[in-house]
């Protein structure tokens, strides 16, 4: 009908607005119907605004081209200071706000002002009102009770207006809000709802994006074949359709879908595959897709110390830049991974125990119970095993409240077990007669972590050299013998 429509009418503004509508059905036609418009408005300044804003929107939200999307959205706000229009200003100024918020840096006055030129327009679009931008940004940030409400004013709005075309969007803002609390049922319902929603109004676009949240939901949830169906309906439409911001979601659902399978080593080649993507974009803000922080989990638990470091210290750039609660959290449970990784294991701690009460603090429960297993981790790895085993055992119980199956499982085996995986790997290459560099080289750790690893060893078996812990190696001690107290289980 729009089509139709579009072809009857003259160049001009009655055409732009069902050309624009037309964008809103077919964002995948964007690029190629506002380019055409683009050309027949060369006459008419403000025309040639709306479809900047419009090529901006299209640019960082389905290209992941961040800098050309802000550069647009600046020339659409120019545009729309100089004639007066501050519908096309408030929209503007939004994009700027969000995309240099994606970028690390913040401009919060220009959200600010496109807030107040809202209030004053008083009509809405549901799909780019600037409260929309705002609650996004509060759940990136850490501020889920704002995000909550300013989402159910919004679906709530939604229904009062008959249109049915914009309900999925709502509900996959609401299931990021479930999803980041932890309640993920809630989330992977709300998902769901909003996939039906979407199939029975014809709105592809957003069915890709449900997918994100529904994936890391089942993921959580363990519903291995809802995740991994999630992962390649993205991978799916991402590579169709040119949008890398979907190819970038399907890596970190896969990664946190094999991090809680306890498979850090495929972990971390989707989640680095997906920074790949990220970084190609400019997206420097790690609370939209959490492919960073989690990055840095599964490059702990390999004992990737070097690579620990590296990511940690730019989790930490991004933390400085941005200055957000829930960013400041993960910076702070990365320098305890990586002090982790890195054979450090009292500094860990420190870090850990406040970044799993900066999380708490903050609401975002999920993320609170997995600093709180690392945590306990840290406090074995320091011999402080009756503590460690504390944590993990209150960890445990909050994945179960959660109905985070994996995670429970994952987290249980670890109560009273003495040796990590690069722990074992170790003493694996000591009894094959490896010295500390040779270790070193073919687990990628440093010598230093090498040789900090075994003094914990030592400890922990009861021996005092090389040899002794290759024969222990060869031949530990089994339950019915008189094995001391602190052996490995």
């Amino acid at each position: 009908m729009v089509e139709a429509i579009v072809e009857s009418l003259p160049p001009g503004r009655e055409r732009f607005a069902a050309l624009s509508l037309l964008v809103g059905l077919d964002v995948g036609r964007g690029e190629e119907v506002l380019a055409k418009a683009h050309e027949e408005a060369t006459a008419d300044e403000l025309t040639r605004g709306r479809i900047l804003d419009l090529l901006a929107y299209t640019a960082y939200m389905y290209r992941g081209e961040l800098d050309r999307g802000r550069s647009l959205a600046e020339q659409a706000r120019a545009i729309a200071v100089r004639v007066g229009d501050p519908e096309l200003e408030m929209l503007a100024s939004a994009t700027i706000a969000t995309v240099a918020l994606l970028t690390g840096d913040p401009q919060p006055e220009l959200l600010d002002r496109a807030l107040e030129l809202g209030r004053a327009i008083g009509t809405f679009r549901l799909g780019r009102w600037p409260e929309v931008e705002r609650a996004r940004q509060c759940v990136w940030d850490g501020e889920l009770a704002a995000a909550r409400t300013a989402f159910e004013q919004l679906k709530a709005m939604t229904a009062r207006s008959g249109l049915e075309f914009q309900r999925p969007y709502r509900l996959v803002d609401l299931a990021a809000v479930e999803l980041a609390a932890g309640n993920l049922d809630v989330a992977a319902r709300l998902a769901g709802d909003g996939i039906e929603s979407a199939l029975d109004a014809g709105n592809g676009p957003i069915i890709a994006w449900l997918h994100y949240p529904e994936g890391l939901a089942a993921a959580h949830l363990g519903d291995h074949d809802r995740a991994a169906n999630a992962v390649a309906e993205m991978r799916a439409w991402g590579t169709a359709r040119g949008e890398p911001p979907r190819l970038l979601m399907a890596h970190h659902v896969a990664g946190v879908q094999a991090l809680a399978a306890d498979d850090p080593a495929t972990a971390l080649d989707e989640l680095l595959d997906g920074l790949v993507l990220a970084d190609r974009a400019g997206q420097a803000h790690p609370g939209v897709v959490a492919l960073l922080p989690d990055a840095l989990e599964a490059a702990a638990a390999l004992g990737r110390g070097a690579l620990a470091t590296e990511l940690a210290a730019t989790l930490d750039r991004q933390a400085r830049a941005l200055r957000r609660p829930w960013v400041d959290a993960a910076a702070r449970r990365g320098r305890g991974l990586a002090a982790l990784a890195d054979g450090a294991p009292a500094h860990a701690v420190e870090h850990l125990a406040a970044a799993a009460g900066a999380f708490g603090h903050l609401g975002y429960r999920l993320d609170a119970a997995r600093a709180m297993r690392w945590h306990g981790l840290a406090l074995h790895r320091a011999a402080r095993r009756r503590a460690g085993d504390d944590v993990l055992a209150a960890a445990a119980e909050r994945f179960r409240l959660l109905g985070a199956r994996p995670w429970v499982a994952l987290t249980a085996g670890e109560e009273g077990r003495t040796f990590t995986e690069l722990e074992r790997r170790i003493v694996d290459l000591v009894a094959a007669g490896r010295r500390n560099r040779e270790i070193s080289d073919e687990l990628h750790v440093s010598v230093a972590t090498v040789e900090a690893t075994l003094s914990r060893i030592y400890r922990a078996v009861g021996v005092r050299s090389r040899s002794e812990l290759a024969r222990w190696a060869l031949d530990p001690p089994s339950p019915e013998r008189d094995a001391p107290a602190n052996a490995v289980r």
